[in-house]
């Protein structure tokens, strides 16, 4: 199921989500939907080096078990810690060099992990860190060649890529706003979370045996529920980030 699985930034859905999701008045959506309490600010913990031996991502083995994982799976009993004391600085894609962006996602990483690894841990999931990418040209990886202008989760290799040009798909009047980066990698986060809970795996199960007008239905649910872990992330940082509604 893994070989050649490749899922690609969904940027129409960032145009409806961070109008949603950077108001600090909302209540935190949960991944499946629900609005639940925030709990209180989590103590610092170390954050690992970007794991590039990963474990294996959990998988079920029957059909039954990969429904469980998409309908009642613990990891939606969990909530991100709010607010979360990890202040992702600011960065102009349009004039950031592949060096600079490495670092800087490098860094988001580090942040994604201290708000992500409480609750998958409580949830009975492990949270390797992945490693990023960032490329100016077409390039190799697990999951096959990816073109120029892309943001990619590999499950293949459990890595990040981020094309550098990638803020040119984005209207002339966003692509210099704060938060347009990190809220694609929140996104690729996203379905790092999915794999290591066993989401995304089982979504894809199902995906490969339904029809064609289904199977859209099931990538659809996945992109839309990254954005919504995103969203959390956001929330989670935002105080620290200095991010107004």
């Amino acid at each position: 199921l893994l070989l050649g699985l490749v899922l690609v930034v969904g940027i129409g859905f960032f145009a409806l989500s961070l109008m949603h999701y950077l108001n600090p008045d909302e209540p935190v959506a949960g991944p499946t939907g629900g609005r639940t309490t925030p709990p209180a600010p989590q103590p610092t913990v170390a954050v690992p080096a970007p794991d590039t031996d990963p474990p294996p991502l959990p998988q079920p083995e029957t059909y039954e078990e990969a429904e469980a994982l998409l309908t009642a799976n613990p990891v939606y009993d969990q909530t991100a810690p709010v607010p979360t004391e990890c202040a992702v600085p600011g960065l102009d894609p349009r004039t950031a060099s592949v060096g600079e962006l490495t670092s800087h996602i490098n860094d988001l990483t580090a942040c994604l992990w201290r708000v992500w690894s409480g609750p998958l841990e409580g949830a009975g999931f492990e949270l390797p860190r992945p490693p990023v990418t960032v490329y100016d040209q077409p390039i190799t990886s697990g999951c096959g060649e990816l073109d120029e202008v892309n943001a990619v989760y590999c499950a293949a290799d459990q890595r990040i890529y981020y094309a550098q040009p990638l803020w040119k798909i984005f209207p002339a009047e966003q692509q210099g706003m704060p938060f347009v980066v990190e809220s694609i990698i929140a996104h690729e986060f996203g379905h790092t979370i999915q794999a290591r809970t066993g989401i995304l795996i089982s979504s894809m199960a199902f995906e490969q045996q339904a029809s064609s007008a289904d199977a859209k239905v099931f990538s659809r649910r996945l992109e839309v529920q990254a954005d919504c872990l995103a969203g959390m992330f956001t929330a989670a940082v935002g105080p620290s980030s200095g991010l107004s509604g």
